[in-house]
C-alpha cells in the first residue's frame, strides 16, 4: 500500500480498461507517494486529457516536461487542442 510504483501500474491498467474514476484514485495515491515523479505527472495528465480536463492535463504536462520526461504524446495532444506546454 505504500509503494507508489505499484499504484502507478494499477492506475495505468485501470485507465486502459476505461475505468477512469478508479484510475484517477490510483494516480492520486501514486502522486501522494511519489510527488516528484514525472512518470506519474505524465500519466495523470493523459487521464485528465482523456476526460476533457485540459487545464489539469496541461499543469501535469508542464511539470512532467520540466523534469525532462521524454515521451511527447501528451504535448502533441494538448497542442492539437491549442494549449502550449512550453519547453
Amino acid at each position: 500500500p505504500d509503494d507508489g510504483t505499484v499504484w502507478l501500474i494499477f492506475a495505468n491498467l485501470k485507465a486502459r480498461q476505461g475505468q477512469n474514476d478508479e484510475a484517477l484514485d490510483a494516480y492520486l495515491r501514486a502522486q501522494a507517494l511519489l510527488p516528484d515523479s514525472p512518470e506519474v505527472d505524465y500519466n495523470l495528465g493523459l487521464l485528465y486529457f482523456k476526460t476533457g480536463r485540459y487545464e489539469k492535463a496541461l499543469s501535469h504536462a508542464r511539470k512532467a516536461y520540466a523534469s525532462g520526461y521524454p515521451l511527447q504524446g501528451l504535448r502533441r495532444k494538448l497542442s492539437d487542442k491549442g494549449y502550449d506546454v512550453g519547453e
